[in-house]
C-alpha cells in the first residue's frame, strides 16, 4: 500500500494519540487516502455514531472516570421501573 502513496499523502500529520476517547466524528482516519483503497476497505469503516450515542460518550468523559458508573446505575434503575 505504501508504495501506491504519493508524497503528498506520506507526509500528511499522523492523527493525536493521546488518552482521549476515540471521536471518530472529529478525525477522518481515511482522509486522504486513495479513492480505490477507500472503496475496497470502506465495509470496515466505523459508521457515523448516532446523536445518542454522542450525548452518552460526552456525559460519560463529563466526569471523569465516575461518569461511566453514574450511566450504569442510570441505565439499570431504568430497567428496573420498566419491569416493575
Amino acid at each position: 500500500m505504501q508504495a501506491q502513496l504519493t508524497v503528498e499523502q506520506l507526509s500528511l500529520e499522523p492523527l493525536p494519540t493521546d488518552d482521549s476517547p476515540w471521536e471518530p466524528e472529529l478525525y477522518d482516519r481515511w482522509k486522504g487516502l486513495p479513492e480505490d483503497f477507500v472503496r475496497q476497505w470502506s465495509h470496515f469503516r466505523a459508521p457515523v455514531p448516532s446523536t445518542s450515542t454522542k450525548i452518552l460518550r460526552r456525559l460519560g468523559w463529563a466526569f471523569g472516570g465516575h461518569g461511566i458508573r453514574i450511566l450504569w446505575a442510570f441505565r439499570r434503575a431504568l430497567q428496573f421501573l420498566r419491569c416493575g
